[in-house]
């Protein structure tokens, strides 16, 4: 019985959203663009993370082999974004400044650490750009969807008392309505929340490492006063 009414009633996706209403078409709309816009965030951030992980790795390596400032400064061309290089030029700017050159070895080492200190707060801030947009993406998301879910429980509700009757017919618009909202809720949500902890992950290995350059520069620095 159920089967043979349920084959009358053609669900078609299409059909639905144009018949839903426009509130109900608005937050689909916002969803929509949500997730779009945030995989187009994913992407890039990826990309962008993964190339400054590895000219960060190829600069550390090139720092630590021994070949001296001169051989870094000849080939920092190539590690251009990388946020070490970013603490290494901080450090050559700030080492070379007429007020630091007449401190002393100990006053120098602490305007190097905060000269690095500065940097690296730069750095992260500039890594950490859009961070913002996939964290409220992923949090907000599924509650906008709940709106949808609620708002089509209505419809079908509204659909009843037109009908006169709870027969499928009455009520398949509006639950098919509410359930597309909360499976696209869930598909904006799932991957911005996702690829936000990956993302943190990775952030916190390039803070290390970040911290961990800082502390061979002043040991550097040290060493040659």
């Amino acid at each position: 019985m159920v089967f043979s009414v349920m084959a009358q009633v053609e669900l078609n996706l299409f059909q639905v959203l144009l018949d839903a209403s426009l509130f109900a078409q608005l937050i689909l709309l916002l969803l929509f663009i949500s997730s779009v816009w945030s995989w187009s965030i994913i992407f890039k951030k990826a990309k962008t993370l993964a190339s400054i992980k590895k000219t960060s790795q190829s600069f550390r390596m090139l720092y630590d082999g021994g070949k001296g400032w001169k051989e870094v400064d000849r080939r920092s061309g190539e590690f251009e974004g990388s946020p070490l290089l970013a603490l290494y030029r901080a450090t050559k700017q700030e080492l070379s400044s007429p007020v630091t050159q007449a401190k002393s070895p100990a006053e120098k080492i602490v305007s190097i650490e905060r000269a690095l200190q500065r940097a690296g707060v730069v750095q992260m801030g500039l890594m950490d750009s859009q961070m913002g947009t996939l964290a409220t993406v992923a949090a907000v998301s599924p509650f906008v969807g709940l709106l949808g879910t609620v708002w089509g429980i209505i419809g079908a509700f509204r659909g009843i008392g037109m009908s006169g009757n709870a027969n499928l017919a009455s009520v398949a618009p509006g639950i098919s309505e509410s359930l597309i909202a909360t499976a696209l809720g869930l598909v904006a949500a799932i991957p911005a929340l996702t690829a936000y902890n990956y993302f943190q992950g990775e952030l916190k290995s390039l803070q290390n490492a970040i911290d961990d350059f800082s502390l061979e520069i002043i040991s550097t620095i040290d060493l040659q006063s």
